[in-house]
């Protein structure tokens, strides 16, 4: 199953078409599961979050990571599962545990990213899948 058509779902559901994307929803996530390559696990994972289905979406993403252990989208989503569904102290544990290999630390609660150039203080509520918007000029070595 294509990109395409994980993208086409998710775009009839934005649109409010919502019974026309939850029937290719299913569809997607019924083929992908089947699947052992982590990409696929993963959008199926992403799919089944969308449709609700944590549980299977929690197992999907558990099989995508023991795939591909280091891939930060899988472990993005997985993070950002447990933080909406389950437990916040939880997912913010999941996220220091998981550093996705970016070369930087966050210590814990401290607003401090430790990199090789030294410390930045990061607005940590402003993070995302592609990082955390850092302030240069409040940095310490």
């Amino acid at each position: 199953m294509s990109a395409a058509g994980l993208e086409l779902a998710l775009l009839h559901q934005y649109l409010g078409r919502r019974d026309e994307a939850a029937a290719q929803q299913r569809v997607l996530v019924d083929r992908l599961q089947r699947s052992p390559d982590a990409v696929d696990l993963y959008r199926a994972a992403r799919v089944a979050r969308t449709l609700g289905r944590y549980r299977q979406a929690n197992a999907l993403l558990r099989n995508a990571a023991g795939a591909a252990p280091d891939d930060p989208a899988i472990e993005t989503l997985w993070g950002d599962l447990l933080g909406e569904k389950y437990d916040q102290a939880e997912a913010s544990q999941f996220y220091l545990d998981h550093p996705f290999d970016l070369g930087l630390e966050v210590a814990a609660g401290a607003g401090w990213i430790y990199g090789s150039e030294g410390a930045a203080s990061a607005d940590l509520g402003s993070c995302s899948p592609a990082g955390c918007r850092v302030s240069p000029g409040n940095t310490r070595a």
